[in-house]
């Protein structure tokens, strides 16, 4: 296969989004589970004691023979990699060199010229020869995108795409190193920013099966942050292609992060509701309790109220960081020296908010934030007591929903 270089596709891709052009999409590949075996299991098993025995072929001291088998190993369909690849593994000198050859042949039969044909003729029909096309063509409405995507995916990672057909066992890994090449690449200049190869691994990272270290989720997270993606998702040609991607990622079966949160709040991105929803509902407590409170807030998810509401008794500290004072936190501030703001007194503003009044009627000094709706240093309380009071205040005027 051809060695290409990501950082100058993923550049021109940025590029395309921002002055013309189109986007792409992925395929769900693998069944986990076993079934009850079937004439074609057993056909199957007959297959692979062929290709076992033209393996063992490739070690005969007669020339001819080794030819036979190596001919005939070059002639097996896709499903006899596996078998091979395995093999690779433990056969010895010779053997195992042969047999890697064949692999790369194979390889490049079953994907290298699909792959070629493609590039040359990016159409629906030639995409779904494709690992990962289905599931590209499922997020992104519009074909063109998605067929302009799929093409600058897999130009960018086709080391990713390889591995999802041929090792999906050994996606965890290479979804780590790529994933890492490429939060690297983020850092170093915003107009290359590497938007093909993040999609990518956002795509691939959300194939059913794949357990992804912490690592890999916090460099692909990198993104969400940076300010050129956001640009991509908000304004970019192609923006509905990548926030479909983007929200498909996000929504993926995780323990939420705060940057996921504070990305669907700058963005307005509706996969926020669902993921400040599995928060709350979790009772996890911390700042991503606070996070999903205003994202809820941000969003004006009224039906979350119930809740919203459950957080008022809540007593997770926001702001400052415990054991830290507010004079550290905001030098020169005019706050008490026991000022601070505990996950209640986020619950009730927004709260109050939802409810169309403004959290000064209950003594919360709020400033506002086009990005997360209140600042957040700005919805504490000076004592105890005046929380107390506000919250009781609340309860009294507004008696209490049942959280679902």
């Amino acid at each position: 296969m051809p060695a290409l270089v990501p950082t100058i596709l993923a550049s021109l891709f940025a590029a395309s989004l921002l002055a013309g052009g189109d986007l792409w999409a992925q395929d769900a590949i693998g069944n986990g589970g076993s079934v009850p075996q079937t004439t074609e299991d057993n056909s199957t098993s007959a297959a692979d004691a062929e290709v076992r025995a033209l393996v063992l072929q490739l070690s005969s001291p007669d020339f001819a023979a080794r030819n036979a088998a190596r001919a005939g190993l070059l002639k097996v369909d896709e499903s006899a990699l596996t078998v091979l690849t395995e093999a690779a593994k433990t056969a010895d000198g010779e053997t195992q060199n042969q047999l890697k050859v064949i692999v790369e042949k194979l390889q490049g039969r079953f994907f290298d010229a699909p792959l070629k044909t493609f590039l040359a003729n990016p159409t629906r029909e030639n995409a779904a020869a494709l690992p990962g096309w289905t599931r590209i063509n499922e997020l992104v409405r519009s074909e063109e995108s998605a067929l302009f995507v799929f093409r600058e995916m897999l130009e960018a990672e086709p080391s990713l795409f390889t591995t999802v057909r041929f090792n999906r066992s050994g996606l965890p890994p290479v979804l780590l190193e790529r994933s890492s090449v490429t939060e690297r690449l983020m850092k170093l200049d915003s107009e290359q920013f590497p938007v093909a190869s993040v999609l990518a691994l956002m795509v691939i990272g959300t194939e059913p099966g794949i357990r992804l270290t912490g690592a890999t989720q916090s460099n692909i997270n990198a993104a969400l942050s940076h300010p050129q993606f956001q640009r991509l998702v908000k304004d970019g040609i192609h923006a509905s292609a990548i926030a479909a991607i983007t929200e498909n990622w996000l929504l993926r079966e995780h323990s939420v992060l705060d940057a996921e949160l504070l990305f669907a709040m700058k963005l307005d991105s509706p996969a926020g509701i669902e993921l400040s929803r599995r928060v709350l509902k979790a009772r996890r407590t911390g700042p991503v309790e606070c996070w999903a409170l205003l994202t809820l807030g941000k969003l004006n998810d009224m039906e979350s109220l119930a809740l919203i509401e459950a957080s008022l008794n809540s007593k997770g500290r926001f702001w400052p960081m415990r054991g830290q004072s507010v004079q550290n936190a905001m030098p020169g501030s005019t706050f008490a020296a026991d000022y601070h703001v505990q996950a209640s007194d986020v619950a009730l503003a927004v709260a109050l908010h939802l409810r169309g009044e403004s959290p000064d009627t209950a003594g919360l000094k709020v400033a506002r934030s086009e990005e997360t709706l209140f600042q957040p240093h700005s919805l504490g309380f000076n004592s105890e007591e005046e929380r107390t009071k506000a919250i009781e205040a609340y309860r009294s005027k507004y008696p209490a929903l049942d959280a679902q």
